[in-house]
């Protein structure tokens, strides 16, 4: 059996953002554009996670409906964007992403 190394880099500069993606009445395709984080800079990572909060879908819903997403647009002192795509047809309502930056 192989042995595998795990090193855990120093977190200590993680920033967090909660975004709300809506599909409004249906589509395949939303996205939402972030603004006000001055802490995102040029070299800024962000990765997204499907989470639960105050929308009208839950994570249930949304591993359902099979969404996928990604962030684009990293503007520094600014923010990014998040898309979101339905690949099984038609979401409906809003969805909520747990969003980190390193």
């Amino acid at each position: 059996m192989a042995v595998t190394k795990i090193t855990v880099n120093d977190i200590s500069n993680v920033k967090s953002t909660t975004v709300t993606v809506d599909f409004s009445t249906g589509g395949t395709d939303a996205s939402t554009t972030v603004t006000g984080l001055t802490w995102v800079t040029a070299s800024t990572k962000i990765v997204a996670t499907l989470t639960d909060g105050p929308s009208s879908r839950t994570i249930e819903d949304g591993l359902i409906e099979g969404l996928t997403w990604g962030v684009a647009n990293i503007v520094a002192g600014t923010g990014f964007t998040l898309y979101v795509h339905s690949p099984n047809g038609n979401a409906v309502g809003q969805f909520n992403f747990y969003c980190i930056g390193v």
